[in-house]
């Protein structure tokens, strides 16, 4: 579970392994009214947008279109 006030960030290191490079990673919200989020290479940023939950979906797919998917806890503290 990752913790993050409204209006702070909060940084997520993907490590994959076995995957090779390149893999392209990508992330999603489930709620965006309260959790939004951004990957730079393998750095996912979660951002707090107003208090409560979500969930993270992070999926990475590998370049003989090998994917991985993983899930992120978050809670939105005031």
């Amino acid at each position: 579970t990752v913790s993050v006030a409204e209006g702070a960030t909060a940084t997520v290191t993907a490590t994959l392994t076995p995957f090779t490079a390149p893999a392209v990673i990508t992330a999603a919200s489930s709620a965006e009214g309260k959790a939004t989020v951004a990957v730079t290479g393998n750095v996912i940023t979660i951002t707090g947008v107003d208090a409560g939950s979500a969930t993270i979906t992070v999926t990475a797919t590998n370049s003989d279109t090998t994917t991985a998917t993983a899930t992120i806890a978050v809670t939105v503290t005031e």
